[in-house]
């Protein structure tokens, strides 16, 4: 049980890593967005692929910050029926696993997708013509720290605990 410990304080740490990293980006993106209308605006130049990285930037961002999110309970949820503490528990349990099968499957189809866009050289048909496994890579590694931390949830349910931190009861 320690070394699940100590894995799971490791994990915490990689998540809240990402997810300061996540924020940085939206702040990078908001700041090279802002530069490229001045830019353009007052020096008639224009910079080219901002608006680009910027998108890529919010699918990073979404996918090293979501995990956080998931653990923390900082997502919407909303109760349709009323159900004693047991069969909520039972609930959670089993959206938990659910959510972690769906992530799973997703994790491992982006891991073959990525390999096949990395064998082939593919690019993205656009100004800076980036390497499309690099996009699709992120988002399997979204999707597997998503997985997990599903899997954590699911366990933390069967143990009678709830989600970690800012979870919300509606």
């Amino acid at each position: 049980m320690k070394v699940l410990n100590v894995i799971g304080r490791a994990f915490d740490r990689l998540i809240d890593l990402l997810w300061y990293f996540s924020g940085l980006l939206l702040a990078l993106s908001a700041l090279a967005i802002v530069t490229s209308i001045v830019s353009r605006q007052l020096f008639n130049f224009v910079i080219t692929g901002v608006m680009e990285l910027s998108s890529y930037m919010v699918l990073v961002l979404a996918m090293f910050s979501a995990p956080r999110l998931l653990r923390d309970g900082g997502h919407i949820a909303i109760d349709f029926l009323p159900l004693p503490p047991g069969a909520k528990r039972g609930m959670d349990v089993v959206t938990s696993i659910v959510g972690a099968a769906v992530f799973g499957f997703m994790s491992w189809h982006a891991a073959a997708v990525t390999g096949s866009m990395f064998e082939a050289s593919y690019v993205t048909n656009t100004a800076l013509r980036l390497p499309r496994g690099v996009l699709t890579a992120v988002v399997g590694v979204g999707t597997l720290l998503l997985t997990v931390q599903f899997l954590r949830n699911a366990g933390r349910a069967l143990m009678g605990a709830g989600a970690r931190q800012g979870a919300r009861e509606n």
